[in-house]
C-alpha cells in the first residue's frame, strides 16, 4: 500500500470512527464532536477513544436564566440542560463505584429523568471483572416545578459513559469520561 492508498483508509477509518460516536440519541439530539485539547480523545484504559461533549458543541446558547453563574459549563437545547463535568474531573470514589453530581436546567415543567450507559464494547472498567458496568441515578426532589435540578450518578467503573436526561419528551445525552 504506498502513501497516497494509507492515507485514504486512515481518513476512512476515522470517518467511520466519528460517526459511530455522532448519531442521535433519543429526541434528536446529537452528540458533535469538536476540536479537543490534547489528551481529551485519548483512550480508556481498555484502549476506545472517548470523545467527551464540551460546551462548544451545543447548537447554540443557553436561554437567558439558564444557570447564568459561574462557568459556562451548559449543554442542552430546548427544555433541557445539563452542566458538563469539567474534563478533568473524574468523580469521587466510593465502595460501589464513582460518583458525580450532574445539575440540570428545566425550563418547562415535567419530571426529569435520567440515564447512564458505558460506550463502547468494554470501555468501562468496573471493580469485578465478571460484572456488567452500570449506572445507578438519584434525581434529587423538592425543587421548583421548573429551573435548576440536581441529579447524582454512581457508575460502577470508570471509562467512557453517555449520560442522557429527557424532560417533556426532549432527550439531552453527553458523553463523559470516569476517571479512577
Amino acid at each position: 500500500m504506498d502513501g497516497a492508498q494509507r492515507a485514504t483508509a486512515f481518513a476512512i477509518a476515522v470517518t467511520g470512527l466519528l460517526a459511530c460516536g455522532c448519531s442521535p440519541g433519543a429526541g434528536g439530539v446529537a452528540e458533535r464532536p469538536a476540536a479537543r485539547a490534547p489528551g481529551e480523545g485519548s483512550p480508556t484504559a481498555a484502549g476506545v477513544a472517548c470523545e467527551i461533549t464540551r460546551p462548544s458543541d451545543r447548537r447554540g446558547d443557553p436561554p437567558a436564566g439558564v444557570g447564568s453563574e459561574g462557568d459556562d459549563r451548559w449543554f442542552g437545547e430546548g427544555p433541557l440542560w445539563a452542566s458538563l463535568p469539567d474534563p478533568g474531573y473524574g468523580g469521587e470514589r466510593r465502595a460501589n463505584g464513582y460518583a458525580v453530581k450532574i445539575g440540570w436546567w428545566r425550563l418547562t415543567e415535567g419530571g426529569l429523568r435520567v440515564t447512564a450507559e458505558p460506550l463502547g464494547s468494554g470501555s468501562a472498567t468496573t471493580p469485578a471483572p465478571a460484572a456488567a458496568p452500570t449506572a445507578s441515578v438519584e434525581v434529587r426532589s423538592g425543587y421548583e416545578p421548573t429551573g435548576f435540578q440536581p441529579s447524582l450518578i454512581v457508575f460502577s467503573g470508570t471509562g467512557c459513559w453517555r449520560v442522557t436526561g429527557t424532560l417533556a419528551r426532549q432527550a439531552v445525552s453527553f458523553v463523559m469520561r470516569v476517571e479512577g
